[in-house]
């Protein structure tokens, strides 16, 4: 079963629960304030942090784009910063689970400052019109190195001269795939299903069209953990 099918399969399970169980499936967390409280560390500490303001300048007027936004905990926080914010997810393939996150981003205060759209949407974002994308926990779950492919040059396209895209991506010594497995209603998480070394990410993005600002092989699950995630982080610009 392609990881894609599976993770939707997996959301279904999860929203017949409720808005607390769906967001889990996204992020654990006990409450649907501890949800917000996650996202705030993930986002302002780890995504648009002081050195990426510093190279984009003020958010206030600009469009942050988020591949793979699912629950909006993320870009709730973004919407507090920039004019315009814009999720992308298969999961808003289907209007139910989009329903469920503009739900959570309505809560926040936020929805009218929130664009919900499928990957096929994507293309239809202005050429140069984003000042910051971002991605986290994401693509270490798409189907293969081909879907990255797709996303980078989507992310090259959209991104404005000067802007930045950080990425978290699943690390491995040597490229390869992971099948998510058969459907387990069960058993809604699962672990990467793609990896891809450092070396293999960073030539992509070059390929792409993209310069190497920057990258991160040590990224650790919490601020104030010193237990270490199997993701690798790089930011990437357009000249």
């Amino acid at each position: 079963m392609r990881p894609s099918k599976k993770w939707i399969l997996s959301t279904e399970r999860a929203a017949q629960d409720g808005q607390l169980a769906y967001q889990n499936w996204f992020d654990r967390a006990d409450s649907l304030d501890a949800t917000r409280s996650q996202a705030c560390v993930d986002f302002f500490c780890k995504i648009m942090t002081a050195d990426v303001l510093a190279r984009i300048g003020n958010p206030h007027d600009q469009t942050a784009l988020e591949i793979g936004s699912g629950g909006g905990r993320l870009l709730g926080c973004a919407a507090q910063c920039f004019g315009r914010s814009i999720g992308v997810d298969i999961v808003y393939q289907s209007e139910s689970f989009t329903s469920m996150s503009r739900e959570l981003l309505a809560v926040w205060g936020v929805s009218d400052k929130c664009d919900l759209i499928p990957p096929v949407s994507l293309a239809q974002v202005t050429d140069g019109s984003v000042g910051f994308v971002y991605s986290y926990i994401v693509f270490q779950h798409m189907d293969s190195v081909a879907t990255v492919w797709e996303y980078l040059k989507q992310i090259r396209r959209v991104l404005r001269t000067g802007g930045v895209a950080r990425l978290f991506f699943g690390m491995a010594e040597f490229s390869h795939a992971v099948t998510a497995g058969e459907f387990d209603p069960n058993n809604l998480f699962f672990s990467s299903s793609l990896k891809i070394s450092v070396i293999d990410f960073l030539e992509m993005s070059r390929v792409a069209g993209f310069q190497v600002l920057n990258q991160q092989t040590v990224v650790m699950k919490q601020p104030w953990s010193d237990m270490q995630s199997t993701q690798a982080m790089c930011d990437l610009t357009v000249g």
